[in-house]
């Protein structure tokens, strides 16, 4: 099984967003959290959209 650890490059899926932030599967033991405020116009009243797309 995959261990991430801190400053890996990894591929996700968005699987549930929150106010600040957004829970990622990149299929390791536990989820991935990436904060809204990370993302370039990213506020708290503007969270970065994206597409849908097949898995």
């Amino acid at each position: 099984m995959y261990v991430p650890s801190t400053g890996d490059n990894v591929l996700g899926v968005v699987v549930d967003t929150k106010p600040e932030k957004f829970l990622v599967d990149i299929k390791g033991p536990a989820l991935a959290f990436l904060r809204v405020l990370s993302f370039e116009g990213g506020t708290r009243r503007n969270i970065p959209k994206f597409c849908h797309l097949p898995v």
